[in-house]
């Protein structure tokens, strides 16, 4: 057995944009983790439904065939974090692997996280602690 205590989930994540962006944000916190989903707007059966009838209406070659728009320049904050310094993972949800990996600072309980492009998804895994 373990001697560490379990980890609780205490609540769903306080993140959020700096800025109105074409992303929502969803997740998981407690005071020194946090595990996040960030997904494009556009990222939707609505645009999936829109963008394959455009292409039968085009006669395209394959109608499945486009691309969602890409989201840019999206900043997130996630606040209730102990301060101190923390490892953000960024993850390709599709592939399973890590994209990029940043260390950063939490003050004032906020930390602050510059995503880099991306048109559909992404995950971040933000854990106490510099690697």
């Amino acid at each position: 057995p373990s001697s560490r205590p379990a980890r609780t989930w205490i609540s769903l994540a306080a993140a959020e944009f700096a800025d109105r962006t074409a992303a929502r944000v969803y997740g998981l916190q407690t005071d020194d983790m946090a595990l996040l989903w960030v997904s494009s707007r556009s990222y939707s059966n609505t645009y999936l439904q829109k963008a394959y009838n455009d292409n039968l209406r085009n006669q395209a070659a394959d109608p499945y065939d486009f691309t969602f728009p890409p989201v840019e320049g999206s900043v997130l904050v996630v606040d209730g974090l102990t301060d101190g310094a923390y490892t953000i993972e960024i993850w390709n949800t599709v592939l399973g692997y890590v994209i990029q990996t940043m260390d950063a600072q939490s003050a004032g309980g906020s930390l602050t996280v510059a995503l880099p492009q991306f048109t559909k998804d992404l995950a971040l895994k933000v854990k106490s602690g510099t690697k």
